[in-house]
């Protein structure tokens, strides 16, 4: 065990507990939420707009996880920042279920006005489409949608992933990568190859990125 392993570095050592380990956490833990609570006031007092980027997914052992990270352009400084506010399993994965978990983490930092959009992924994005479908009445003129109170866009990285997987299921596309496998490892494998194609797509004035 650890406790035998240190014992044997070391006899006059004894490691903490498991509950004197949680206290020392849970105190650290108590003096970082309210250096962030004076931190949001302030930028509250300061009339600063934050956004939420929601990522919800299900374990192997079907445990629902929800992160809830805040977003905010630092005025000073002219800079993003950005803080976990949430990281917990949840109960259920259903759209009311994440409206009301966002609802509790806003009104425990007093952020529930100051939150204008949320930037949500995939699994988000199913649930919404299977059980939330927005109005007519609920989708501005920028094609973003209003999800509950808060105006609701889309991953970029989650959008792109998406379209490449759904894209490469294609024969015409999926019977292409093998070739460009066998390219890449082929080039890869020896220095020398991938020096000469390097050379080559100088010559060719192409940008050769990693492959």
């Amino acid at each position: 065990s650890f406790k035998q392993f240190i014992m044997e570095i070391t006899k006059t050592y004894t490691p903490p507990s498991s509950d004197t380990i949680k206290r020392r956490l849970n105190k650290k833990l108590e003096i970082h939420e309210r250096i962030m609570a004076a931190c949001f006031a302030h930028l509250v007092e300061e009339h600063t707009d934050f956004g939420l980027t929601l990522d919800g997914w299900t374990s192997n052992a079907n445990d629902n996880f929800i992160c809830i990270t805040i977003h905010w352009l630092n005025p000073k400084e002219f800079k993003m920042e950005s803080v976990v506010l949430e990281f917990q399993t949840s109960e259920s994965s259903t759209g009311w279920s994440t409206r009301a978990k966002i609802r509790e983490v806003l009104k425990q930092w007093s952020l529930k006005k100051n939150v204008t959009w949320i930037t949500v992924d995939g699994a988000s994005i199913k649930c919404i489409k299977s059980q939330l479908a927005p109005r007519p009445e609920e989708v501005s003129l920028d094609g973003t949608h209003i999800y509950f109170d808060w105006r609701l866009h889309w991953c970029v990285d989650h959008r792109i992933s998406w379209c490449l997987s759904e894209g490469t299921k294609k024969s015409s596309y999926s019977s292409c990568l093998p070739i460009f496998r066998r390219l890449a490892s082929h080039f890869n494998a020896s220095p020398k190859k991938h020096l000469k194609l390097e050379k080559l797509a100088k010559k060719q004035k192409h940008e050769l990125k990693s492959m």
